[in-house]
């Protein structure tokens, strides 16, 4: 069966849930891109050697000025790092991005 064959209303369904995942897909990339960012500079800067010679129980300070944040423990952020590095390698790949820009458009996607 090809698209053309569905009902109309199968049809308004499909379009509507790809329209929407269309756009989440170029958000997505959008902030894996950020997340590289962070990456690149957790390397260039060597954020691992002061975090180094902290224990797992020390407190960071909350310096954000995010609504909300509190303190976190060096084992808490470096969870954090855990999740940032998961993420670009399970859903970074070359082909989740190419299948991205296809949904989403190169524009969408940057």
């Amino acid at each position: 069966m090809a698209y053309d064959d569905l009902t109309q209303t199968d049809k308004d369904k499909v379009d509507y849930f790809s329209t929407n995942l269309r756009a989440m897909s170029g958000e997505f990339s959008q902030q894996l891109q950020k997340v590289q960012a962070l990456k690149d500079y957790w390397d260039a800067n060597d954020i691992s050697t002061p975090l180094g010679t902290l224990a797992d129980a020390d407190m960071i300070p909350n310096k954000t000025g995010l609504s909300g944040a509190v303190d976190i423990q060096k084992a808490e952020l470096m969870a954090l790092v855990g999740n940032l590095a998961s993420l670009l390698s399970t859903y970074d790949t070359q082909a989740l991005r190419l299948a991205r820009v296809k949904a989403a458009g190169i524009n969408a996607s940057l």
